[in-house]
Protein backbone atom coordinates (compact mmCIF):
# COMPACT_ATOMS: atom_id res chain seq x y z
CA UNK A 1 0.00 0.00 0.00
CA UNK A 2 1.51 3.37 -0.53
CA UNK A 3 2.13 5.34 1.84
CA UNK A 4 1.57 9.28 1.60
CA UNK A 5 4.64 11.28 2.91
CA UNK A 6 6.20 14.40 2.30
CA UNK A 7 2.71 15.83 2.89
CA UNK A 8 2.70 19.98 3.59
CA UNK A 9 1.19 20.87 6.61
CA UNK A 10 0.50 24.75 7.72
CA UNK A 11 -0.68 25.07 11.16
CA UNK A 12 -2.70 27.95 12.85
CA UNK A 13 -2.82 27.68 16.77
CA UNK A 14 -1.57 27.49 19.89
CA UNK A 15 0.13 26.04 22.92
CA UNK A 16 2.11 22.57 23.62
CA UNK A 17 -0.87 20.61 21.53
CA UNK A 18 0.48 22.45 18.38
CA UNK A 19 4.27 21.96 19.34
CA UNK A 20 3.69 18.40 19.95
CA UNK A 21 1.32 17.36 17.02
CA UNK A 22 3.89 19.60 14.77
CA UNK A 23 6.88 17.23 16.25
CA UNK A 24 4.88 13.91 15.01
CA UNK A 25 4.33 15.24 11.68
CA UNK A 26 8.19 16.06 11.18
CA UNK A 27 9.08 12.38 12.84
CA UNK A 28 6.65 11.05 10.30
CA UNK A 29 8.72 12.95 7.33
CA UNK A 30 6.25 15.58 6.91
CA UNK A 31 6.94 18.73 5.50
CA UNK A 32 6.10 21.91 7.85
CA UNK A 33 5.32 25.12 5.69
CA UNK A 34 4.77 26.98 8.69
CA UNK A 35 2.99 28.45 11.79
CA UNK A 36 0.57 30.98 12.18
CA UNK A 37 0.46 32.23 16.35
CA UNK A 38 -0.16 34.82 18.69
CA UNK A 39 1.37 32.22 21.48
CA UNK A 40 5.00 33.78 22.49
CA UNK A 41 5.80 30.29 24.09
CA UNK A 42 5.11 28.70 20.59
CA UNK A 43 6.62 30.80 18.46
CA UNK A 44 9.56 30.80 20.68
CA UNK A 45 9.81 27.14 20.37
CA UNK A 46 9.24 27.45 16.62
CA UNK A 47 12.07 29.96 16.11
CA UNK A 48 14.49 27.42 17.91
CA UNK A 49 13.45 24.76 15.04
CA UNK A 50 13.58 27.21 12.43
CA UNK A 51 10.40 26.64 11.45
CA UNK A 52 9.05 29.21 9.51
CA UNK A 53 6.88 31.83 11.11
CA UNK A 54 3.68 33.88 9.73
CA UNK A 55 1.57 36.99 11.53
CA UNK A 56 -1.42 37.36 9.45
CA UNK A 57 -2.90 34.74 6.64
CA UNK A 58 -1.08 37.26 3.41
CA UNK A 59 1.42 35.67 1.44
CA UNK A 60 1.04 31.83 2.84
CA UNK A 61 3.22 29.31 1.38
CA UNK A 62 1.39 26.72 -0.86
CA UNK A 63 0.12 23.32 1.41
CA UNK A 64 -1.27 19.89 1.24
CA UNK A 65 -3.08 20.38 4.64
CA UNK A 66 -3.75 23.09 6.78
CA UNK A 67 -4.67 22.34 10.45
CA UNK A 68 -5.94 24.61 13.62
CA UNK A 69 -4.75 23.47 16.54
CA UNK A 70 -5.99 25.65 19.24
CA UNK A 71 -6.77 28.33 17.23
CA UNK A 72 -8.74 31.38 18.66
CA UNK A 73 -8.67 32.90 15.16
CA UNK A 74 -11.24 32.28 12.43
CA UNK A 75 -9.93 31.43 9.31
CA UNK A 76 -10.88 33.09 6.08
CA UNK A 77 -12.73 30.99 3.69
CA UNK A 78 -9.82 31.98 0.92
CA UNK A 79 -7.43 30.77 3.54
CA UNK A 80 -9.48 27.23 3.89
CA UNK A 81 -10.08 26.71 -0.18
CA UNK A 82 -5.82 27.40 0.15
CA UNK A 83 -5.69 23.90 0.77
CA UNK A 84 -4.92 20.80 -1.53
CA UNK A 85 -6.81 18.70 0.19
CA UNK A 86 -8.23 18.90 4.05
CA UNK A 87 -8.53 21.87 5.83
CA UNK A 88 -8.64 19.97 9.75
CA UNK A 89 -9.77 21.48 13.54
CA UNK A 90 -9.18 20.65 16.89
CA UNK A 91 -11.63 21.35 19.19
CA UNK A 92 -12.41 20.27 22.59
CA UNK A 93 -15.31 18.76 22.85
CA UNK A 94 -17.59 15.13 21.00
CA UNK A 95 -19.54 17.88 18.44
CA UNK A 96 -21.93 18.68 17.68
CA UNK A 97 -22.68 19.13 21.24
CA UNK A 98 -20.83 22.51 22.91
CA UNK A 99 -19.41 23.63 19.72
CA UNK A 100 -17.70 27.09 20.12
CA UNK A 101 -15.82 28.27 23.26
CA UNK A 102 -14.68 27.28 26.68
CA UNK A 103 -16.28 23.76 26.02
CA UNK A 104 -14.69 22.19 28.90
CA UNK A 105 -15.86 25.03 31.79
CA UNK A 106 -19.56 24.71 29.91
CA UNK A 107 -19.81 20.55 30.12
CA UNK A 108 -18.97 21.00 34.15
CA UNK A 109 -21.10 23.59 34.61
CA UNK A 110 -23.56 21.48 32.97
CA UNK A 111 -22.68 18.43 35.29
CA UNK A 112 -22.27 16.18 32.39
CA UNK A 113 -20.61 12.94 33.24
CA UNK A 114 -19.24 12.06 29.35
CA UNK A 115 -16.77 14.67 27.02
CA UNK A 116 -14.05 14.46 24.38
CA UNK A 117 -12.64 15.78 21.39
CA UNK A 118 -13.09 15.64 17.71
CA UNK A 119 -11.21 16.70 14.16
CA UNK A 120 -13.30 17.79 11.84
CA UNK A 121 -13.43 19.10 8.18
CA UNK A 122 -13.63 23.31 8.67
CA UNK A 123 -16.26 24.87 6.92
CA UNK A 124 -18.18 27.98 6.80
CA UNK A 125 -20.31 27.18 9.97
CA UNK A 126 -17.91 27.06 12.97
CA UNK A 127 -17.27 23.62 14.20
CA UNK A 128 -19.60 22.13 12.05
CA UNK A 129 -17.54 20.17 9.79
CA UNK A 130 -18.03 16.27 9.01
CA UNK A 131 -15.69 14.27 11.52
CA UNK A 132 -12.45 12.82 11.12
CA UNK A 133 -11.33 11.20 14.43
CA UNK A 134 -13.43 11.32 17.99
CA UNK A 135 -12.52 10.15 21.31
CA UNK A 136 -14.43 9.86 24.71
CA UNK A 137 -13.78 10.04 27.85
CA UNK A 138 -15.30 10.58 31.47
CA UNK A 139 -15.38 13.59 33.89
CA UNK A 140 -14.55 12.85 37.38
CA UNK A 141 -16.46 14.50 40.20
CA UNK A 142 -13.79 16.81 40.79
CA UNK A 143 -12.78 17.67 37.77
CA UNK A 144 -11.77 21.37 36.70
CA UNK A 145 -11.41 23.11 33.54
CA UNK A 146 -7.58 22.60 34.15
CA UNK A 147 -7.44 19.16 34.50
CA UNK A 148 -10.40 18.54 32.07
CA UNK A 149 -8.57 20.37 29.54
CA UNK A 150 -4.94 18.13 30.12
CA UNK A 151 -7.12 15.47 29.13
CA UNK A 152 -8.77 16.79 26.52
CA UNK A 153 -4.77 17.63 25.19
CA UNK A 154 -3.52 14.07 25.92
CA UNK A 155 -7.02 12.79 23.43
CA UNK A 156 -5.93 15.12 21.32
CA UNK A 157 -2.56 14.41 20.45
CA UNK A 158 -3.39 10.73 20.41
CA UNK A 159 -6.16 10.92 18.00
CA UNK A 160 -4.26 13.40 16.16
CA UNK A 161 -1.38 10.71 15.45
CA UNK A 162 -3.88 7.85 14.28
CA UNK A 163 -5.22 10.24 12.18
CA UNK A 164 -2.35 11.03 10.06
CA UNK A 165 -1.57 7.73 10.15
CA UNK A 166 -4.82 7.08 8.16
CA UNK A 167 -4.31 10.53 5.97
CA UNK A 168 -0.89 8.79 4.92
CA UNK A 169 -2.81 5.61 3.72
CA UNK A 170 -5.64 7.01 3.03
CA UNK A 171 -7.88 5.40 5.05
CA UNK A 172 -9.54 8.19 7.09
CA UNK A 173 -13.65 8.28 7.31
CA UNK A 174 -15.71 11.28 7.33
CA UNK A 175 -19.03 11.40 9.18
CA UNK A 176 -21.62 14.07 8.75
CA UNK A 177 -22.52 15.39 11.84
CA UNK A 178 -25.97 15.60 13.31
CA UNK A 179 -26.70 19.84 13.36
CA UNK A 180 -30.26 19.15 14.58
CA UNK A 181 -28.18 17.28 18.37
CA UNK A 182 -25.55 20.96 17.59
CA UNK A 183 -25.21 22.75 21.15
CA UNK A 184 -23.42 26.05 20.44
CA UNK A 185 -21.68 28.41 23.22
CA UNK A 186 -19.62 32.06 22.18
CA UNK A 187 -17.51 33.35 23.04
CA UNK A 188 -18.79 36.16 25.19
CA UNK A 189 -21.31 34.53 27.02
CA UNK A 190 -20.66 34.00 30.00
CA UNK A 191 -22.05 31.72 33.22
CA UNK A 192 -25.37 32.96 35.09
CA UNK A 193 -25.03 36.29 37.15
CA UNK A 194 -20.94 36.83 35.27
CA UNK A 195 -20.00 34.14 38.28
CA UNK A 196 -21.64 36.30 40.91
CA UNK A 197 -22.55 34.00 43.57
CA UNK A 198 -26.31 34.98 45.14
CA UNK A 199 -26.82 32.92 48.33
CA UNK A 200 -30.93 33.24 48.17
CA UNK A 201 -30.39 30.66 45.28
CA UNK A 202 -27.41 28.94 45.00
CA UNK A 203 -26.82 25.33 46.32
CA UNK A 204 -23.06 23.94 47.97
CA UNK A 205 -22.70 22.48 44.98
CA UNK A 206 -23.18 24.71 42.74
CA UNK A 207 -21.28 26.88 44.53
CA UNK A 208 -18.05 24.49 43.85
CA UNK A 209 -18.62 23.53 40.55
CA UNK A 210 -18.57 27.52 39.77
CA UNK A 211 -15.21 27.39 41.05
CA UNK A 212 -14.16 24.14 39.02
CA UNK A 213 -15.69 24.88 36.04
CA UNK A 214 -13.81 28.54 36.11
CA UNK A 215 -10.33 26.94 37.54
CA UNK A 216 -7.71 27.32 34.79
CA UNK A 217 -4.62 27.02 36.80
CA UNK A 218 -1.89 29.82 36.13
CA UNK A 219 -3.60 29.40 31.83
CA UNK A 220 -5.08 32.45 30.58
CA UNK A 221 -8.67 32.83 31.82
CA UNK A 222 -10.83 34.37 28.74
CA UNK A 223 -13.97 33.11 30.47
CA UNK A 224 -14.63 34.25 34.28
CA UNK A 225 -13.94 34.05 37.94
CA UNK A 226 -16.17 33.70 40.77
CA UNK A 227 -16.84 36.21 42.59
CA UNK A 228 -17.94 36.98 46.07
CA UNK A 229 -19.90 40.52 47.16
CA UNK A 230 -19.06 41.88 50.29
CA UNK A 231 -19.54 45.12 51.80
CA UNK A 232 -20.00 47.09 48.15
CA UNK A 233 -16.74 45.47 46.79
CA UNK A 234 -15.63 41.98 44.94
CA UNK A 235 -13.11 39.41 46.73
CA UNK A 236 -12.40 36.82 44.21
CA UNK A 237 -11.73 33.51 46.25
CA UNK A 238 -8.61 31.00 45.26
CA UNK A 239 -10.70 28.18 45.98
CA UNK A 240 -14.31 26.93 46.88
CA UNK A 241 -15.24 23.73 48.69
CA UNK A 242 -18.49 21.97 50.52
CA UNK A 243 -17.82 21.30 54.14
CA UNK A 244 -19.83 18.20 54.80
CA UNK A 245 -21.56 19.36 57.81
CA UNK A 246 -24.26 22.01 57.70
CA UNK A 247 -24.35 24.95 59.84
CA UNK A 248 -28.33 25.10 58.44
CA UNK A 249 -28.10 28.91 58.79
CA UNK A 250 -29.67 30.78 56.95
CA UNK A 251 -28.39 31.09 53.52
CA UNK A 252 -25.67 33.55 53.11
CA UNK A 253 -24.65 33.82 57.04
CA UNK A 254 -20.95 33.96 57.71
CA UNK A 255 -20.12 30.65 60.04
CA UNK A 256 -16.46 31.16 60.45
CA UNK A 257 -13.88 33.34 59.83
CA UNK A 258 -10.00 33.12 59.73
CA UNK A 259 -6.61 35.04 58.13
CA UNK A 260 -7.36 33.11 54.73
CA UNK A 261 -10.83 31.60 54.76
CA UNK A 262 -14.45 32.42 55.69
CA UNK A 263 -17.20 30.06 56.01
CA UNK A 264 -20.68 30.64 54.77
CA UNK A 265 -23.82 28.78 54.89
CA UNK A 266 -25.97 28.00 51.73
CA UNK A 267 -29.17 26.64 50.85
CA UNK A 268 -27.56 23.17 51.77
CA UNK A 269 -24.15 22.64 52.93
CA UNK A 270 -21.80 25.63 54.23
CA UNK A 271 -19.09 26.76 51.78
CA UNK A 272 -15.39 27.23 52.65
CA UNK A 273 -13.87 29.87 50.60
CA UNK A 274 -10.04 30.23 50.58
CA UNK A 275 -8.99 33.97 49.94
CA UNK A 276 -5.87 36.08 49.92
CA UNK A 277 -3.60 36.65 52.44
CA UNK A 278 -5.69 39.03 55.50
CA UNK A 279 -8.24 39.82 52.66
CA UNK A 280 -10.79 37.57 55.03
CA UNK A 281 -9.99 39.45 57.86
CA UNK A 282 -10.35 42.82 56.08
CA UNK A 283 -13.50 42.32 54.93
CA UNK A 284 -14.75 43.52 58.92
CA UNK A 285 -17.07 40.92 58.74
CA UNK A 286 -17.88 38.45 61.82
CA UNK A 287 -19.52 35.39 62.69
CA UNK A 288 -23.23 35.62 62.65
CA UNK A 289 -23.40 38.50 60.13
CA UNK A 290 -25.36 37.56 57.14
CA UNK A 291 -24.40 38.65 53.40
CA UNK A 292 -26.67 40.09 51.12
CA UNK A 293 -27.46 38.21 47.61
CA UNK A 294 -26.89 40.70 44.99
CA UNK A 295 -29.57 42.52 42.66
CA UNK A 296 -29.42 43.48 39.12
CA UNK A 297 -27.25 40.27 38.12
CA UNK A 298 -28.78 39.93 35.11
CA UNK A 299 -27.98 43.82 33.92
CA UNK A 300 -24.32 43.06 35.16
CA UNK A 301 -24.21 39.39 33.18
CA UNK A 302 -24.91 41.52 30.20
CA UNK A 303 -22.06 43.94 30.50
CA UNK A 304 -19.64 41.62 31.38
CA UNK A 305 -20.00 39.73 27.80
CA UNK A 306 -20.07 43.35 26.18
CA UNK A 307 -16.68 43.77 27.89
CA UNK A 308 -15.10 40.45 27.41
CA UNK A 309 -15.38 41.78 23.48
CA UNK A 310 -12.61 44.45 23.98
CA UNK A 311 -10.65 42.07 26.56
CA UNK A 312 -8.04 41.76 24.16
CA UNK A 313 -7.07 45.26 23.96
CA UNK A 314 -6.67 46.12 27.33
CA UNK A 315 -4.57 42.77 28.47
CA UNK A 316 -2.17 44.44 25.32
CA UNK A 317 -2.49 47.97 26.49
CA UNK A 318 -1.18 46.48 30.19
CA UNK A 319 1.66 44.69 28.37
CA UNK A 320 2.95 47.61 27.10
CA UNK A 321 2.26 49.80 29.57
CA UNK A 322 5.26 51.44 31.29
CA UNK A 323 3.87 53.78 34.08
CA UNK A 324 5.44 57.02 34.76
CA UNK A 325 6.01 57.86 38.12
CA UNK A 326 7.74 60.98 39.24
CA UNK A 327 9.63 60.02 41.64
CA UNK A 328 11.55 63.33 43.19
CA UNK A 329 10.00 65.94 40.52
CA UNK A 330 7.28 67.94 41.23
CA UNK A 331 4.34 68.61 39.48
CA UNK A 332 4.56 72.62 40.03
CA UNK A 333 5.96 74.69 42.58
CA UNK A 334 6.65 71.91 44.63
CA UNK A 335 2.99 70.61 44.36
CA UNK A 336 1.62 66.71 43.63
CA UNK A 337 -1.26 67.17 42.26
CA UNK A 338 -2.68 70.45 39.80
CA UNK A 339 -6.31 71.36 39.27
CA UNK A 340 -7.99 73.59 36.32
CA UNK A 341 -11.17 75.49 36.50
CA UNK A 342 -11.84 74.49 32.15
CA UNK A 343 -14.63 77.32 32.18
CA UNK A 344 -12.12 79.99 32.96
CA UNK A 345 -9.36 78.49 30.76
CA UNK A 346 -8.46 76.50 27.36
CA UNK A 347 -10.20 73.47 25.97
CA UNK A 348 -10.16 70.99 28.33
CA UNK A 349 -7.94 68.66 24.90
CA UNK A 350 -5.23 71.30 24.77
CA UNK A 351 -4.54 71.69 28.67
CA UNK A 352 -4.66 67.37 28.78
CA UNK A 353 -1.70 67.57 26.01
CA UNK A 354 0.24 70.38 27.62
CA UNK A 355 0.06 68.41 31.06
CA UNK A 356 1.45 65.01 28.96
CA UNK A 357 4.08 66.97 26.90
CA UNK A 358 5.36 68.61 30.12
CA UNK A 359 5.06 64.84 32.11
CA UNK A 360 6.89 63.48 28.76
CA UNK A 361 9.91 66.59 29.33
CA UNK A 362 10.27 66.04 33.23
CA UNK A 363 10.76 62.76 33.38
CA UNK A 364 12.48 62.62 29.75
CA UNK A 365 10.48 59.34 28.54
CA UNK A 366 8.89 59.56 25.72
CA UNK A 367 6.98 56.20 25.74
CA UNK A 368 5.15 56.45 29.04
CA UNK A 369 1.51 55.52 30.72
CA UNK A 370 -0.98 57.46 33.02
CA UNK A 371 -3.81 56.27 34.62
CA UNK A 372 -7.11 58.12 32.96
CA UNK A 373 -10.09 58.51 35.17
CA UNK A 374 -13.25 60.15 33.54
CA UNK A 375 -16.70 60.48 35.08
CA UNK A 376 -18.50 58.61 32.47
CA UNK A 377 -19.52 55.00 34.31
CA UNK A 378 -22.38 52.38 33.91
CA UNK A 379 -23.66 50.08 36.03
CA UNK A 380 -23.42 52.08 39.25
CA UNK A 381 -23.89 49.57 41.94
CA UNK A 382 -21.37 47.16 40.68
CA UNK A 383 -18.79 50.31 40.04
CA UNK A 384 -16.19 48.75 42.02
CA UNK A 385 -16.10 45.59 40.04
CA UNK A 386 -14.52 47.49 37.20
CA UNK A 387 -11.60 49.77 37.05
CA UNK A 388 -12.17 53.29 36.89
CA UNK A 389 -8.81 54.79 36.17
CA UNK A 390 -7.77 53.03 32.77
CA UNK A 391 -4.69 52.87 31.02
CA UNK A 392 -3.57 56.14 28.68
CA UNK A 393 -0.55 55.22 26.81
CA UNK A 394 1.26 58.50 25.37
CA UNK A 395 4.28 57.72 22.58
CA UNK A 396 5.62 61.73 21.89
CA UNK A 397 8.78 62.34 19.64
CA UNK A 398 10.84 65.53 19.70
CA UNK A 399 9.99 65.95 16.25
CA UNK A 400 6.01 66.32 17.59
CA UNK A 401 3.87 69.79 16.85
CA UNK A 402 2.00 70.33 19.33
CA UNK A 403 -0.83 70.31 16.87
CA UNK A 404 0.52 66.22 16.08
CA UNK A 405 0.76 65.81 19.60
CA UNK A 406 -2.65 66.93 20.33
CA UNK A 407 -3.77 64.60 17.56
CA UNK A 408 -2.54 61.77 19.10
CA UNK A 409 -3.87 62.42 22.58
CA UNK A 410 -7.29 62.93 20.98
CA UNK A 411 -6.95 59.38 18.98
CA UNK A 412 -6.25 57.76 22.75
CA UNK A 413 -8.33 59.30 23.92
CA UNK A 414 -11.47 58.12 21.70
CA UNK A 415 -10.06 54.57 21.86
CA UNK A 416 -9.94 54.57 25.52
CA UNK A 417 -13.78 56.26 25.29
CA UNK A 418 -14.95 53.16 22.75
CA UNK A 419 -13.22 50.44 25.01
CA UNK A 420 -14.95 52.29 28.18
CA UNK A 421 -13.04 49.77 31.03
CA UNK A 422 -12.30 46.34 32.17
CA UNK A 423 -13.32 43.91 34.83
CA UNK A 424 -10.61 44.21 38.00
CA UNK A 425 -10.16 40.65 38.01
CA UNK A 426 -8.17 41.10 34.58
CA UNK A 427 -4.49 40.66 36.13
CA UNK A 428 -5.77 37.27 37.76
CA UNK A 429 -6.78 35.34 34.98
CA UNK A 430 -4.00 36.66 32.56
CA UNK A 431 -1.00 35.66 35.61
CA UNK A 432 1.64 35.29 32.69
CA UNK A 433 0.88 38.22 31.05
CA UNK A 434 0.19 41.10 33.04
CA UNK A 435 2.04 42.30 35.94
CA UNK A 436 2.20 43.59 38.80
CA UNK A 437 4.33 46.52 37.16
CA UNK A 438 1.94 47.13 34.73
CA UNK A 439 -0.91 47.52 36.89
CA UNK A 440 0.81 50.19 39.83
CA UNK A 441 0.85 53.81 38.71
CA UNK A 442 2.42 57.08 39.78
CA UNK A 443 0.25 59.31 37.85
CA UNK A 444 -3.31 59.91 37.25
CA UNK A 445 -5.06 62.20 35.13
CA UNK A 446 -8.79 63.30 36.14
CA UNK A 447 -10.95 64.41 33.73
CA UNK A 448 -14.00 66.04 34.57
CA UNK A 449 -15.25 67.95 31.45
CA UNK A 450 -19.49 67.92 32.52
CA UNK A 451 -18.62 69.81 36.01
CA UNK A 452 -15.61 71.83 34.40
CA UNK A 453 -12.62 70.16 36.04
CA UNK A 454 -9.07 68.56 35.07
CA UNK A 455 -6.83 67.54 37.27
CA UNK A 456 -3.61 65.50 37.30
CA UNK A 457 -1.65 64.29 40.29
CA UNK A 458 0.06 61.53 41.79
CA UNK A 459 -1.50 57.74 42.89
CA UNK A 460 -0.43 55.79 45.57
CA UNK A 461 -2.73 53.01 45.40
CA UNK A 462 -3.03 49.61 42.83
CA UNK A 463 -4.54 50.46 39.93
CA UNK A 464 -7.60 49.70 39.77
CA UNK A 465 -8.40 49.77 43.03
Amino acid sequence: MKINKNQTFFVVGETSLAAQCVEFLLEREHCLGGILSDDPWLREWAREREIPLFDTFAFLPEFDYLLSIVNPKLIPEWVVRLSKKFAINYHDSLLPAYAGVHATSWAILNKEKIHGITWHMITEQVDGGDVLKQSAFSIASEESALTLNIKCYQHAFQTFKELILELEKNRHQLKRQDLGQRTYFGAHKKPKNAGVISWDDDEAHEIETLFRALDFGNYPNKFCLPKLFVANNFLFPKKIQRVEKSSKLSPGTVVKTTEFELQIATKTQDVLLTLEKNEAQKTNLVVGERLPSPVGLQSLEKYCSQLSRVENFWVKELQRSNYLNLGCCSLSDGKREICWNLSEALPGEVILTTVLIYLHRISQQADFTVNYRSNEGELAEYRELFVADVPLNVSFSTEDTFARAQDKVLNSLKLLKDKRTYLKDLPLRYPQHIHHSQTTPGVIILKQWDSGLLGVGEMTQTAGQ
